[in-house]
């Protein structure tokens, strides 16, 4: 009986340090807390997906994989590595730009339309 009952309390602790984890949202990204994320001056060898906003929204970026690699509040200026793909979730999307390498950014949306959108390298 006493196993049991310490197996379950075991898989209670693990849900709900699971479900505290995906709550707590990292704190806003600046542009000085990214500056070693941005792309060196001149081309990068490997594609960049490049996302910016002035004000605060929330954003989750995943690769194809489907492996987080930002969750949370987000305002500034964040690149991440394009690999194969990148998709991106925003709160907001009216308020997030996103750009592919040296392409012209573009707001990911309109208010309504949350959904995650894909992104992949130009072809060369």
């Amino acid at each position: 009986m006493g196993l049991p009952l310490l197996g379950w309390l075991a898989v209670l602790g693990w849900q709900q340090f699971g479900v505290s984890q995906r709550l707590r949202s990292e704190p806003p990204s600046t542009p000085g807390a990214a500056e070693h994320l941005e792309r060196p001056a001149g081309r990068s060898a490997v594609p960049q997906l490049t996302l910016s906003s002035t004000e605060s929204s929330w954003v989750h970026v995943r690769d194809h994989r489907g492996t987080t690699l930002f969750e949370g509040r987000f305002q500034g200026r964040r690149s991440f590595p394009l690999g194969k793909s990148l998709e991106v979730l925003a709160g907001r999307p009216d308020l997030v730009q996103a750009s592919v390498g040296d392409a012209p950014p573009q707001v990911l949306g309109p208010i309504e339309a949350v959904r995650w959108r894909r992104f992949t390298a130009p072809q060369p």
